[in-house]
Formats: C-alpha cells, sequence, structure tokens
C-alpha cells in the first residue's frame, strides 16, 4: 500500500461526470476504502508499539479489539494528540467516518449531505457541503499518508533492532 496520492483522488472517478449523489457515494466509497484497508492496520500496529513501550501487552488483544477501541486507547495514551482522530471542522471521530462511509450513513438532501453517526441511541448527525465532504476527504487521504511515512521511517531508524529481534528483514526495492 503505497501514498495515497492527490492523483490518485482524482483519478479515481472524475467527478464532473457524475451527479452530486453519485459523487458522494463515491468520496464516501473512497474515504471508507482508505480508512478500512489503509489507515485501520497502521492504528493497531501504532497501538501495539504503544502498547510495547508503556506496558508490552499482547499484539494479540490489539488484533482482537475493535477499530473505535483502538483509537479510544491511543487517545488515553496521551502519546497521540486527540486531533488527529477526531477531524475538523465537526470533531468527529475516524472510527464514527469509517462506520458512515461503510454503512451508507448519509443522505442527499438538495445541496447538503446529512450524516447520522454513532450506536444507538447516542447517535449525532452533522451536515456538510461538497466542499466540506472533498476536505474530510483530503484529510483522510493525509492522515494515512502520515501514518504510512511514520511507519517507514520508525521501520528504516529502527532497522537493527528490528532485525535483531525477528531476524533478517527483506528490503524491497521500491
Amino acid at each position: 500500500a503505497g501514498f495515497w496520492s492527490l492523483h490518485q483522488l482524482e483519478e479515481q472517478v472524475q467527478h464532473a461526470q457524475l451527479s452530486f449523489e453519485d459523487g458522494v457515494f463515491e468520496d464516501f466509497r473512497n474515504i471508507g476504502v482508505l480508512i478500512e484497508r489503509g489507515i485501520q492496520p497502521l492504528v493497531r500496529e501504532l497501538l501495539d508499539h504503544v502498547r510495547i513501550i508503556t506496558s508490552n501487552v499482547s499484539a494479540k488483544a490489539v488484533r482482537e479489539m475493535d477499530f473505535g477501541q483502538v483509537v479510544s486507547e491511543l487517545i488515553d495514551s496521551a502519546i497521540v494528540m486527540r486531533t488527529a482522530w477526531e477531524l475538523p471542522p465537526f470533531g468527529v471521530r475516524i472510527t464514527q467516518w469509517r462506520n458512515v462511509a461503510q454503512h451508507q450513513s448519509f443522505f442527499v438532501n438538495g445541496n447538503q449531505i446529512d450524516v447520522t453517526y454513532g450506536k444507538f441511541p447516542k447517535q449525532a448527525n452533522v451536515s456538510l457541503n461538497q466542499n466540506e465532504l472533498r476536505s474530510l476527504y483530503l484529510q483522510v487521504a493525509a492522515l494515512f499518508n502520515a501514518l504510512h511515512a511514520a511507519r517507514a521511517m520508525f521501520a528504516f531508524n529502527n532497522l537493527t533492532d528490528i532485525t535483531n529481534s525477528v531476524g533478517p528483514v527483506p528490503i524491497r526495492s521500491e
């Protein structure tokens, strides 16, 4: 999984060719894929590292946690800033945006997109316009890129320790 570039964002589907409703659906589909396939595994790995630093709890336990629990524990650890997981302008957690995208908990109402998130009976609603949705999309892509870059730098900086711990690590040519 490489970096998610602006080129990839725009090349997925040319938004000018889509209706507003189809563009909204496409944006949420891509947001969901980025979070589910890109961000979530990196966040789980990050929690593994935090646990090693703070308490040496098994990585198996992290794999069994739901995404919301993983992010909550990272926030509670105070090692990772809360603002990394609660995206502006609404302060909705990345886990909730994942759920909105995966469960299609949004409705196009004219030029607005009405979103419902959270578990019943504590559901909440926000409304956003097309520009706010595109901004959200770019923030999700930026978070993925930051996590991916941080992981690569950590692995490179700690390659000797990792190799001593797990054996030789093949380095890819790219």
